[in-house]
């Protein structure tokens, strides 16, 4: 499918999501179809004739026929996803953890190693945990550091994974430089890109292979779905994605599609405000006394700030702020005590909330492991949402200030 693409008068190209209505899985509209896109429950498609059902699940037949091979609003949901990250297919899946699953079961080779960056999601290590009980070799690598990617890539991986912005520590990887690569090397390059969103960033236009993104967060945007979806470039990988996906039964609801449908007409205004905050929190939480550090890939000081400027969108860096109180968790408490924040293990919401990564994402490591990655008892990830700015910064100002106390 090729994704839709008009010029703004000064020439520039954009994309839209595929967000209207070209899937009406039923008639009885008259001359005229709904703006909203139809929410189909259907858990199973019928005919009369038995060579029409044929037809459907040979592929002969576009349509739907058992939901758990996909349907109507799967569909549409994986058009807009596609359309986003100028993407030649999409695959949407049950959650951001079943896309990353996905990724590695459908497209892993026997015997290759997977390969994945030194620092991640704490549930993603878990994954990489288990498929190294099932006898796949997993590589660990810093991406940042050419030595280290130059022994990975030597080991001959099938697969190189990495964040766009790493969880929780918001390193920037250069995703250009790995795809070249990767590309050398016979490898497919595999972005997450959760914590940037297709308005930050499009790793597939920088030469990754796919890219994987956890719609539940920012793209749906209002902590009421969980869905996943894997995009790429080439129509030849997305096949084996669509059939493993259904096969293993990690087709998203109907529901949850048709709610990440409406998330995503917002989603650009959503993130750029969410964006604009977070650099306002940032400047603020740098400035805080109690605060030993902040990363925001914004700040001008921070270490990835150059190759977030070069492959970012401009202006956006992201709606994700770290930082860590020098005076522990019992500091961190008292902070989101003044600040009325909410204490929650996910993100991109429309409100700004917080979580404790030593207590929630990334609990599953070792003490000796977190400190390893920077993660403390007084270290505090920030998801921003779209609240007035002022508003934002005057309820930070009332935490910062009774950690002074």
């Amino acid at each position: 499918m090729n994704p839709e693409s008009a010029s703004d008068p000064q020439g520039r190209q954009q994309t839209h999501a595929t967000l209207g209505t070209e899937f009406v899985p039923w008639s009885g509209f008259g001359p005229l179809v709904p703006l909203s896109p139809p929410l189909c429950p259907a858990s199973v498609y019928g005919s009369r004739k038995i060579a029409q059902v044929e037809a459907v699940l040979a592929g002969d037949v576009a349509g739907a026929v058992y939901s758990r091979l996909g349907h109507p609003n799967a569909e549409q949901l994986a058009r807009a996803c596609a359309s986003l990250h100028r993407a030649a297919a999409a695959v949407v899946t049950s959650s951001g953890m079943a896309a990353l699953g996905l990724v590695a079961l459908a497209l892993g080779e026997p015997g290759r190693p997977l390969a994945a960056a030194q620092y991640l999601y704490g549930h993603t290590v878990v994954l990489l945990e288990e498929l190294a009980r099932w006898g796949v070799p997993v590589l660990r690598f810093n991406p940042a550091d050419e030595d280290s990617t130059g022994r990975m890539l030597k080991q001959r991986p099938g697969i190189v994974w990495v964040e766009t912005i790493s969880n929780p520590q918001l390193q920037v990887a250069d995703v250009a430089r790995l795809a070249r690569l990767c590309r050398q090397h016979d490898a497919l390059l595999v972005v997450d890109n959760t914590f940037a969103s297709p308005f930050v960033c499009r790793p597939l236009e920088l030469g990754a292979h796919l890219v994987v993104e956890s719609v539940t967060k920012i793209l749906s945007g209002h902590s009421d779905v969980m869905l996943g979806a894997v995009c790429t470039g080439e129509e030849t990988l997305a096949e084996p994605l669509r059939r493993a996906g259904a096969l293993w039964g990690w087709t998203a609801s109907p529901w949850d599609c048709w709610l990440a449908l409406r998330g995503l007409a917002t989603a650009e205004l959503r993130l750029r405000q969410a964006c604009h905050n977070a650099s306002r929190l940032a400047q603020l939480l740098r400035q805080a006394p109690c605060v030993r550090c902040v990363y925001y890939p914004g700040l001008p000081e921070d270490a990835g700030h150059e190759l977030a400027a070069a492959q970012f969108s401009p202006g956006l860096a992201g709606h994700m702020v770290t930082c860590t109180f020098a005076g522990g968790r019992g500091q961190v408490q008292r902070f989101i005590d003044a600040a009325g924040l909410w204490v929650v293990p996910s993100l991109g919401d429309v409100h700004t909330t917080v979580s404790h990564p030593a207590t929630s994402s990334h609990r599953q490591l070792s003490p000796e492991q977190r400190r390893a990655w920077g993660i403390e008892d007084g270290t505090l990830r920030f998801s921003v949402g779209i609240e007035p700015t002022d508003e934002l910064l005057d309820r930070v100002r009332r935490g910062l200030e009774a950690c002074a106390v």
